[in-house]
């Protein structure tokens, strides 16, 4: 066990699960020793963008947006899986993507 430095373009999402924090890329999922918002602040200015009070996501991993949910937009990402926007940073989300 030592320290990785990650490269802000390989993680796919950054998400707090219980009271850890973790960082998944597209071959690993790292437990970061900093909490969700921390991370928000060292990675901003780039393509990681807040989605929900527990998840980071690197949009330039993003395939697909589905906007038939109502109220959410899901998120499908290019090496498969997804998350969801909540309702609060749908707005912003739009704002970001301008649709």
């Amino acid at each position: 066990a030592g320290v990785v430095l990650l490269n802000p373009n390989d993680i796919l999402r950054v998400y707090s699960q219980g009271n850890r924090v973790y960082a998944a890329t597209t071959s690993e999922v790292y437990r970061l020793k900093m909490r969700l918002y921390e991370a928000e602040e060292v990675l901003a200015g780039g393509k990681i963008v807040r989605v929900s009070s527990s998840e980071l996501v690197n949009f330039a991993h993003v395939k697909q947006l589905d906007l038939s949910f109502s109220g959410t937009i899901r998120l499908e990402f290019e090496q498969g899986g997804n998350a969801f926007v909540s309702r609060r940073y749908v707005p912003i989300i739009k704002q970001i993507l301008g649709i």
